[in-house]
């Protein structure tokens, strides 16, 4: 326990409350751990770019020393007299809350308080994140280096499956919860996923008091806590939460400045962009978003390059490393050819599935079930932040524009969304930050007279019973459980089918140990680490043969029986299994595969690939 406090105080606190001292931070709290996980996430990429093994020891050696030399600064710049008279004044006004502050308040410790015991149940629940956020944060832990992502060679897909280069900022705050605990303990990343929470919350309270007023501000703070939408996109323990809170630390920053030559906080706010890049490549598109919060401040063209050169500076070291070692800085998307294409298969697969999934597939149906998603996950904010920013363009514009472009963004990713285009809307979390304060501005205004103030209350508390609800079963949707099967559901942990948890067994009973299986299901290879077995993708240049319309199907069969590869694992109806009827090998060979097993949990099947004759098995 001693060691784990040590470490989220090292990672996540010090460093970041120190640099926020050093740099004026109106809002320390939120500013030093979004500081914190910059400070973090270089210790780790200085320890690949060095090549030192990156152990729990050798990163906290690095914490250590920062956060040392960051104390010493303040010591010399401040003094920690002025430190502590800042942090615990002499006398310090105290002004009681009213009554509807305080339920307000109620609704956000109420979401915060079930965020953190439903998460303890069912930590993190992500569709992708076995396979992504949290296998990177395991294999990084095991292998103590992270030369293998993003993976380009056939040995880097044994160890990380999916053709992925996102910044791994998710990945590398939970490895250093684990490495503190010598172990990989799901449970720990609660520390992480509550300190997003709270700061989030905290640094939209602070802008939108800052806005408008302390009422505005926890009507901002209270309906951000009651949408489901948003408890979802932290829930899940993906980039959600850090772009989320990235959008509130910049937006505070940019709008609580002094003036186009408070450099200070143009600096702070550049550092919060960053992260929102370092979370995940649409995060650029933050910069954008506060160039357009100051210009329409009217903060001058000195303001924004100090602004975006920090943000960029910041977030760009990942995207060179990126480019470097693939040909392409956003791998494997290579957006308007503008970039070498690292992996052919995959690049044209995602092709595919742009326009199979794009936009335009969706159907009428789709829309209303979409429209109806948004509706019940995030109503006060989706339905009357626009109407405000539509009523006060000149005032609140810069919120509604941003408001819009995050929209755009989160349309852009649809197709690329393996979860789907409801799951896709996770995207949208940064949106409620700028919507809400919106929300609680027309709100705050409406409601001048006590009585309609208490209506406007009793609405939120309304929607926040509902998040609460929705929050005792998610992941698992409301709609599909009967009102018995919630206690069973909120108090146990579900292990859903895609998981392929019963693969190794399966495994064990048709194929002898050691064996290869060429297929595409990221769960399965995750499913499969400790086991006898390698599921090798068949985006791997290993197997690139397979996509060579000159190659001969009897003679890639006898390559992949050449490389100890004789079995198959593959979905019947899938969008890969789609993109792989285009291909002769597939289209051709996959006739003569004999069937081994069926996965009972997601109906994936497993065949043997029969030898031609005159294949060399290892």
């Amino acid at each position: 326990m001693a060691t784990l406090t040590a470490a989220v105080l090292l990672g996540f606190i010090l460093p970041g409350y120190l640099a926020s001292i050093l740099l004026g931070s109106r809002a320390r709290f939120g500013s030093a751990f979004i500081i914190s996980m910059l400070v973090l996430f270089y210790g780790v990429l200085g320890c690949d770019a060095a090549g030192l093994p990156i152990t729990f020891p050798t990163v906290c050696v690095y914490e250590g020393v920062v956060t040392a030399t960051l104390a010493w600064g303040v010591h010399r710049r401040i003094g920690w007299r002025a430190v502590r008279e800042s942090i615990w004044p002499r006398s310090r006004k105290t002004e009681g809350g009213t009554a509807e502050k305080r339920v307000l308040l109620g609704c956000t410790v109420a979401a915060g308080v079930m965020m953190f015991l439903r998460y303890l149940v069912q930590p993190l629940s992500g569709a992708d994140t076995p396979f992504r956020w949290d296998l990177l944060a395991t294999q990084i832990l095991g292998h103590g280096r992270m030369d293998f992502y993003p993976p380009l060679r056939p040995e880097d897909y044994r160890i990380y499956f999916f053709p992925d280069a996102i910044p791994p900022t998710v990945s590398i705050a939970y490895w250093w919860l684990y490495a503190a605990a010598g172990r990989h303990e799901p449970r720990l990343t609660v520390i992480a996923i509550v300190l997003q929470y709270a700061c989030v919350i905290a640094l939209t309270f602070r802008a939108a008091t800052r806005l408008h007023s302390p009422r505005a501000g926890f009507l901002a703070a209270a309906i951000l806590a009651s949408s489901p939408l948003f408890y979802r996109a932290l829930f899940i323990g993906q980039e959600t939460g850090l772009t989320a809170l990235s959008m509130a630390g910049m937006l505070f920053f940019l709008i609580s400045s002094d003036g186009p030559r408070d450099v200070q906080s143009m600096v702070l706010a550049g550092l919060c962009g960053s992260l929102g890049a370092l979370s995940r490549e649409y995060g650029w598109m933050w910069i954008a978003i506060g160039a357009v919060v100051l210009a329409w401040q009217r903060q001058g063209w000195a303001a924004i390059a100090v602004f975006a050169a920090t943000a960029a500076a910041v977030a760009a070291p990942w995207y060179v490393r990126t480019w470097v070692l693939t040909g392409d800085p956003f791998y494997p998307l290579a957006p308007g050819r503008l970039f070498r294409i690292a992996t052919p298969v995959y690049s044209s697969f995602l092709e595919m599935r742009h326009e199979l999934l794009g936009l335009g597939a969706l159907s009428a149906e789709n829309w209303g079930q979409l429209t109806r998603f948004l509706l019940l996950m995030a109503p006060l904010p989706l339905v009357l932040g626009p109407i405000v920013g539509a009523c006060a363009p000149r005032r609140w514009g810069f919120l509604t524009l941003g408001a819009l472009l995050l929209v755009a963004v989160w349309l852009q990713s649809v197709p690329y969304t393996e979860g789907g285009f409801l799951y896709s809307t996770r995207v949208l979390s940064a949106a409620l930050v700028l919507l809400s304060p919106l929300t609680a501005f027309g709100l705050a205004a409406m409601s001048t007279r006590p009585r309609v103030g208490w209506l406007v209350t009793a609405a939120v508390v309304l929607c926040s019973a509902w998040m609460l609800v929705n929050a005792l079963t998610f992941p698992v949707e409301l709609d599909t459980i009967p009102l018995a099967g919630l206690p069973r559901i909120a108090l146990h942990r579900q292990v859903f089918a895609y998981l392929e948890t019963r693969l190794p067994g399966i495994l064990a009973r048709v194929l002898p140990a050691g064996s290869r299986i060429l297929g595409d299901d990221a769960y399965a290879h995750a499913a499969l680490q400790g086991s006898p077995y390698e599921l090798v993708p068949t985006w791997s240049p290993e197997v690139a043969f397979l996509f060579d319309p000159a190659t001969e199907p009897r003679e890639a069969r006898r390559a992949l029986l050449k490389r100890g590869i004789a079995a198959a694992f593959f979905g019947p109806q899938t969008a890969m299994s789609y993109f792989y009827s285009k291909y002769r090998y597939f289209a051709e060979d996959s006739r003569g595969w004999a069937l081994l097993a069926r996965s009972p949990e997601t109906g994936y099947l497993l065949f043997a690939l029969p030898d031609p004759g005159g294949a060399e098995r290892p």
